[in-house]
C-alpha cells in the first residue's frame, strides 16, 4: 500500500503523470497540489491495479486533473477535491475504470468538467461543476459504451457556457442506454433557488 499525503507537485509544460501507480494494493492521495501549467495531475494507465483514493486535492492548470484509464483497476474514488482551470478534464474515467466521483468542485475553462468514455460503473454525487470557455461540457458520455453498466447521476449541479450534459449517441447503435440524471440541478448557482427545487 502506498500512501501520498500534503504534497506540492508543480509541474512545467507536458512534464507528464504527477503519480503513476502501476502497483497492486491501495493508493491513497490526499491533501496534495498539483500545478500545471498544462501537466497531468493523478493518473491511473496501463495493467495496474491499484485501488485509488484521492482526496481533498487541489489542481490547478492541469491537463487531466485525475485521468483513470486502465482496464484492470478495481476502483478510482475521486472525493472533496478542487479542480480549476483543467485544460481537458477535470475528471476522466475510461478503458473500464469505474468508481466514485463526490463532492468535488469543478471551475474554469475545460473541455469537459467530467468526462466518461468506456468507463465501469460510476457513481456521480452531490458535485459542483461550472466550466466555460471553448466547447465546454458539464460531463460528457460516450453512450455507446456505457450499456450493461450503471451511471448514478445524481445531487450534482451543472453549469456551462454551452452544454451541462454532452451525451452523443451514435444512430446504429443496436441498444438503448439509459442515464438517470435524477435530482440534479441546471444552470443555477443560487443556493435558496437550488433549496426550494
Amino acid at each position: 500500500d502506498v500512501a501520498v499525503r500534503d504534497c506540492d507537485f508543480l509541474c512545467g509544460d507536458q512534464c507528464g503523470p504527477a503519480i503513476w501507480p502501476q502497483i497492486a494494493g491501495h493508493v491513497v492521495v490526499s491533501d496534495c497540489r498539483f500545478d500545471g501549467p498544462w501537466s497531468e495531475g493523478v493518473r491511473v494507465l496501463g495493467s495496474g491495479s491499484a485501488d485509488l483514493l484521492v482526496e481533498g486535492c487541489r489542481f490547478a492548470e492541469c491537463d487531466d486533473g485525475v485521468a483513470a484509464q486502465s482496464l484492470a483497476n478495481p476502483s478510482v474514488r475521486v472525493i472533496g477535491c478542487e479542480f480549476e482551470d483543467c485544460r481537458i478534464s477535470a475528471i476522466s474515467f475510461s478503458d473500464g475504470s469505474g468508481g466514485e466521483i463526490r463532492g468535488n468542485v469543478v471551475l474554469g475553462n475545460s473541455r469537459s468538467g467530467i468526462s466518461l468514455t468506456e468507463s465501469g460503473s460510476v457513481s456521480v454525487v452531490d458535485n459542483y461543476v461550472e466550466v466555460g470557455g471553448g466547447a465546454p461540457r458539464g460531463i460528457a458520455f460516450g453512450l455507446e459504451s456505457h450499456a450493461g453498466y450503471l451511471v448514478t447521476c445524481t445531487g450534482n449541479v451543472f453549469r456551462s457556457d454551452q452544454r451541462c450534459v454532452y451525451a452523443p449517441y451514435p444512430r446504429d447503435y443496436p441498444e438503448p442506454v439509459h442515464l438517470d440524471f435524477t435530482l440534479n440541478y441546471w444552470g443555477t448557482t443560487d443556493v435558496e433557488e437550488i433549496a426550494a427545487m
